[in-house]
């Protein structure tokens, strides 16, 4: 079932994360200086969280869609892989643009590899967030196990349970 409750959960869970992404970028661009902001700052910040999680939602579809097709049984590296696919695209359709109309698109190489390293650390947000938030989490950190605290009447113990077991 393609349009489960796990995917919607997983596309809330990508677009914050690439809203908290957008902000990184803004912070990384405002120590970097690369890109020139045209804005105050407040505006900035509002434009860069909506558009890190347009970005994140992006991400976290494709990762959705494709999880079965990639090569990584874990999130983290499926997600670095499809966000700098992404950005492989986007940067092939602007080296596309420069050969168009070379005076009004042209190839920055500070900004291409800015570019690059964002999208890594998209990828790592969203990637991170889906280990973190995952419901398989369960099964692949099952709960430990302990002893029970309770005795017999001999003083021997009388077996082992599971962490939730113990609690209760």
């Amino acid at each position: 079932m393609l349009f489960s409750l796990d995917w919607k959960r997983y596309m809330i869970i990508s677009g914050l994360a690439g809203a908290l992404w957008g902000v990184f970028s803004f912070g990384v661009n405002t120590l970097t200086g690369i890109f020139r902001f045209e804005h105050g700052l407040v505006y900035n910040l509002i434009v860069f969280a909506v558009a890190g999680s347009v970005f994140g939602i992006a991400s976290g579809g494709f990762l959705m869609a494709a999880k079965e097709v990639l090569p990584f049984n874990r999130p983290f590296p499926k997600a670095i892989m499809i966000s700098t696919g992404l950005w492989l695209v986007l940067r092939l359709s602007g080296a596309l643009l420069s050969g168009m109309e070379s005076e009004r698109y042209h190839v920055v190489t500070v900004e291409t590899l800015q570019g690059l390293m964002l999208s890594l650390a998209l990828g790592s947000f969203i990637g991170l967030s889906f280990e973190f938030f995952s419901l398989e989490r369960a099964e692949l950190y099952p709960a430990p196990v302990y002893p029970l605290k309770s005795h017999d009447k001999k003083g021997l113990r009388k077996g082992w349970t599971t962490g939730a077991c113990a609690a209760a």
